[in-house]
């Protein structure tokens, strides 16, 4: 297997009628979700993408994210996820460093959309994800035209697969390169490190402009469902881990923190949650203690996702803890690379 795409097929077949992806009203098996990235990928060679092209998404999470992401994959094409907290310039900036020849919008872009459109003229192809708007094209419009039979593409595992910008907190943001073997990689060691199995379900809460999509693309992989939180709200949260038995969450410190402080923390039953992880710093002792006592024992911790997946162990992050003071940043995975 070369890509994420390569996954997403074999499970279609081995998961035909079994839940893939569960967003708001929407239930996808691996079967629909395979047909819907078929048709996706067909929609983007009509429009003249071809390997090693860009296309930006500028979107809160949605199951249309994940669906570009396998889409990209199987025609051997590069994702620039955009930071829907950057200024409409930094976007502008992004698009036009990646060469970018296809945008999605989410809907609560749209509104900035025409803006950052008009900053950006080299764009040819503008695609919103949830609602049509004059002088766009529209998702499901696309995807209703195309066919559901597998393309055919011949991808390279060492093509670009994400380009993913930092933050550029000491100038303009600046993109970080990961390949599909990258990706895979990654998707494959966390899967095996964390023992994800079909029955498992992760909660995505974290913005799939950052590399929380590997975590989804990691459940998938091995036939798991993922549920998508769209809005960061504690009690949506909470209500998402209970009513679809969720195993498994990966969050910030502050979140966790937030999370089992919540007043509605005692109405929901989150027994389910087996596995944590947390990523994006480390935490304090406290933190982790606290959430520890009142969320759950397993926990796993992330670093370095955009240039080096790494995940510490609990064995580990115990261990760090006696030593420094604090729950760490992580350790390497092997092949983690």
């Amino acid at each position: 297997m070369q890509t994420i795409a390569d996954t997403l097929k074999r499970n279609s077949l081995r998961f035909e009628n079994k839940e893939a992806i569960v967003y708001a009203t929407q239930r996808l098996t691996f079967r629909e979700l395979n047909q819907r990235v078929n048709r996706l990928t067909h929609a983007l060679q009509a429009l003249g993408a071809a390997p090693d092209g860009r296309i930006a998404v500028l979107s809160k999470n949605s199951h249309q994210y994940l669906e570009i992401y396998f889409a990209a994959a199987k025609l051997g094409l590069c994702v620039v996820p955009l930071n829907f907290l950057f200024s409409n310039d930094e976007i502008g900036h992004i698009i036009a460093e990646s060469e970018v020849t296809c945008c999605f919008i989410g809907q609560d872009e749209e509104d900035r959309a025409d803006a950052i459109r008009s900053i950006t003229p080299t764009v040819p192809n503008w695609i919103t994800l949830q609602n049509r708007r004059n002088g766009f094209l529209f998702y499901e419009d696309l995807l209703d035209q195309a066919p559901a039979d597998e393309p055919i593409s011949k991808v390279n595992k060492n093509q670009m697969a994400m380009l993913v910008f930092t933050s550029g907190t000491t100038g303009q943001p600046k993109g970080v390169m990961l390949s599909h073997q990258n990706v895979m990689h990654s998707a494959l060691s966390m899967s095996a490190l964390m023992k994800i199995r079909p029955t498992d379900v992760g909660c995505c809460v974290l913005p799939f402009y950052n590399t929380e999509v590997v975590n989804a693309i990691c459940m998938l992989m091995a036939g798991g469902k993922v549920v998508i939180n769209r809005n960061v709200d504690a009690e949506e949260i909470l209500a998402l881990i209970q009513n679809e038995r969720c195993t498994h969450i990966n969050l910030v410190p502050v979140l966790f923190n937030w999370l089992h402080r919540h007043a509605a923390f005692e109405r929901y039953n989150i027994s389910s949650l087996k596995l944590m992880t947390y990523s994006g710093r480390s935490s304090k002792p406290a933190t982790f203690w606290n959430a520890s006592r009142n969320i759950g024992n397993r926990w796993y911790n992330g670093m370095g996702a955009r240039k080096r997946r790494a995940v510490a162990s609990p064995r580990w992050i115990r261990k760090i803890i006696s030593w420094r003071g604090r729950a760490p940043i992580g350790w390497p995975v092997p092949a983690g690379r």
